[in-house]
């Protein structure tokens, strides 16, 4: 039932509000929306991987890390469902891409968590 729920919710999002206008007031709005969002594919996301459906869950993953790239909460779940199925070398790739995202937006490394996890 609240696999359902979080689907059907997640389905609403198409994007940035009001992404052809520009006013002050919406940057707000947008960050809400948008929050709501990555926070709904996370608990979908663990709920499909709890369920076993982990490709789902990559899906559900990939499109929030869309959203919020700089994310490494969403990225660390997504690396440690690909280490689940078994996929090292796609897991290392995702963190390569978010070391070189995070280097490029933010000229930050990732945390010592993430690291941690792609030592493991």
């Amino acid at each position: 039932m609240a696999v359902t729920k979080f689907r059907d919710a997640v389905a609403l999002y198409r994007g940035e509000f009001c992404d052809d206008a520009y006013y002050p007031w919406l940057d707000g709005i947008r960050e809400r929306f948008r929050n709501l969002f990555v926070e709904a594919c996370g608990r979908l996301a663990y709920l499909l991987s709890t369920a076993q459906e982990h490709d789902q869950a990559l899906s559900v993953l990939d499109r929030a890390i869309q959203t919020d790239p700089v994310c490494e909460d969403l990225v660390r779940r997504a690396i440690a469902v690909e280490a689940a199925l078994g996929r090292r070398a796609a897991a290392l790739a995702r963190y390569r891409k978010l070391e070189t995202i995070l280097d490029e937006q933010l000229s930050v490394e990732p945390d010592p968590e993430t690291r941690g996890l792609v030592e493991r």
